[in-house]
């Protein structure tokens, strides 16, 4: 008990000493609900109590590993090898459902690499974690997988959140056929060196990454993200610099995606090296508020690509509320602005009507000045 607990400072008595223990008889489900409210290292402490409490910690079904609360990277990493050792060794597997690390420790100069952290891993993974998440790293560099298998393969995994890891297109290629119910993506302060994001289950993609260190791509050269199942999406504020930048989506009549891209939008601030921009019809909504955004904020643009899709024409011949809905004033454009390197606008549309097509004109002669070359162009067919 001495070890396991601090001095209260408070008088014992023979009465308390023989009362019952009324919290150790109630039942494991109970109290490893309360455990869950404290740190793993207080939850493992509870082991010294009695025979009763010896491995209750290990059948937790959350596991959160914070380095903040050690005194030494070398104490946290040897913590979390003897307490996973502990869940291996109980007499039956124990499942889990969300494991987490966080690895930066303000009192220690040491930092993990992978290979500390794949074992860790494959533990979680091997245990049917259905959320993991490498939340927090201190290291000097991103942790690159590189010569490893490809770790997060899981039939379970469902929420996986990454911080100051090296992501490339091995990565990403990977990522889709091995964790297929993966609908939850977060990527915070990583080195994104990938061309392209594509997943028919993704729900949520969060890419957090401005920084242009030594380790960390000083643009992007070009990223495609094909994920058409997205509801929630925070990536455009993080590609502050990138140079070319295709978003599209299909119609202005979609409910999802132009919501999602819009709300996205409005957290960014300058795209200071972007120097082409193809855009979706998703642009149109709103009064073209997400094209003249875009452009506002793209002080070195040099050619715009604006691509409509082949049966939103019909949409807005046939919804009664289409008008309102493209042609609303956009609030961002009340005056007008230049955007002095850009010389090239080509818009793909049906050429023979298309009152879209009427309708972006206006809101470019009306916003830019002066206006760029326009060239109209048949719409794009993919094949």
């Amino acid at each position: 008990m001495k070890q396991a607990l601090p001095e209260t400072g408070m008088p014992s008595s023979n009465s308390q000493k023989s009362a019952p223990d009324r919290i150790s008889a109630l039942p494991d489900d109970l109290l490893l609900h309360v455990m869950y409210f404290l740190t793993m290292r207080e939850a493992v402490q509870t082991s010294l109590l009695s025979r009763r409490w010896q491995n209750l910690w290990a059948s937790l079904m959350w596991l959160k590993f914070d380095a903040a609360k050690f005194s030494s990277m070398r104490t946290y990493r040897k913590f979390v090898n003897n307490a996973l050792m502990c869940r291996i060794s109980l007499p039956e597997p124990v499942p889990l459902d969300a494991f987490w690390i966080y690895a930066a420790c303000e009192n220690s100069d040491d930092s993990l690499d992978y290979s500390d952290i794949h074992p860790w891993i494959r533990h979680a993974l091997n245990s049917k974690a259905w959320a993991l998440g490498i939340m927090e790293h201190s290291g000097p560099k991103p942790l690159s997988m590189e010569g490893y298998p490809f770790p997060f393969t899981s039939a379970y995994l469902k929420i996986l959140g990454l911080c100051h890891c090296s992501i490339d297109d091995w990565f990403a290629q990977n990522l889709s056929s091995c964790c297929p119910v993966l609908d939850d993506l977060d990527l915070m302060s990583c080195a994104i060196h990938v061309t392209m994001f594509s997943s028919t289950k993704l729900k949520s993609l969060t890419i957090t990454s401005t920084r242009t260190e030594k380790d960390y791509p000083s643009e992007f050269q070009y990223l495609e993200i094909d994920m058409p199942n997205l509801v929630q999406c925070s990536i455009l504020s993080a590609l502050s610099n990138v140079t070319n930048l295709m978003v599209v989506s299909a119609s202005v009549f979609e409910d999802v995606m132009p919501k999602v891209l819009q709300h996205d939008l409005l957290r960014c601030e300058t795209f200071s090296t972007l120097k082409r921009l193809h855009l979706g019809e998703w642009f149109m909504s709103r009064g073209c508020y997400p094209l003249i955004c875009f452009l506002r904020r793209s002080p070195a643009i040099e050619k715009l690509v604006l691509q409509l899709d082949k049966s939103g024409d019909d949409d807005y011949e046939t919804l009664p509320n289409a008008d309102a809905e493209i042609d609303p004033p956009c609030n961002e454009a009340v005056t007008t602005f230049s955007c002095e390197k850009l010389r090239k606008i080509r818009l793909h549309c049906d050429l023979q009507n298309d009152k879209r097509a009427q309708i972006i004109m206006h809101v470019l002669s009306a916003h830019l000045c002066p206006l760029p070359d326009i060239k109209i162009k048949p719409i794009i067919v993919e094949v």
